[in-house]
């Protein structure tokens, strides 16, 4: 694990992360270590979950995706409401996904995603995206 990602995971722990630390740690990143598909957040109405996924896949000169961390904030930034990181691996894609059974979505129809990462050649990544959440029902019966 490169040092800005014990960074992080260690702010994750302590439940003191803040968008502006994710900011600064990954400001020389680059985007085109890997590529970002198909990004959404929704709102289970069942079960009051709220979810965030993605597919990272390497590019050709990205190398090998190592680590990946996928935050949810809220719009504005202030807030996180979940968090996931995860290192150890050697693939070619990931499908990172964090959720919160802690969310109550009142008047908010949007989130700040945050995809942050590193590559087997040392290469790191951030991305951060505003995600309009879509509400759907349960498809357990």
């Amino acid at each position: 694990m490169i040092a800005r990602e014990q960074t992080v995971f260690d702010l994750i722990k302590k439940g003191r992360l803040s968008l502006a630390d994710v900011r600064h740690l990954f400001s020389d990143s680059s985007s085109d270590a890997v590529s970002v598909e198909n990004w959404n957040a929704d709102y289970i109405t069942d079960t009051g979950e709220l979810s965030e996924y993605c597919a990272v896949s390497q590019n050709s000169t990205g190398g090998a995706i190592v680590a990946v961390g996928l935050l949810a904030y809220s719009s504005d930034g202030e807030t996180m409401y979940c968090a996931q990181y995860t290192a150890g691996f050697n693939g070619s894609a990931v499908m990172p996904s964090v959720s919160t059974a802690l969310f109550s979505p009142n008047s908010v129809s949007t989130i700040l995603g945050v995809l942050f990462g590193s590559t087997a050649t040392g290469a790191t990544y951030f991305f951060e995206r505003s995600l309009t959440i879509n509400k759907v029902k349960s498809q357990a019966s």
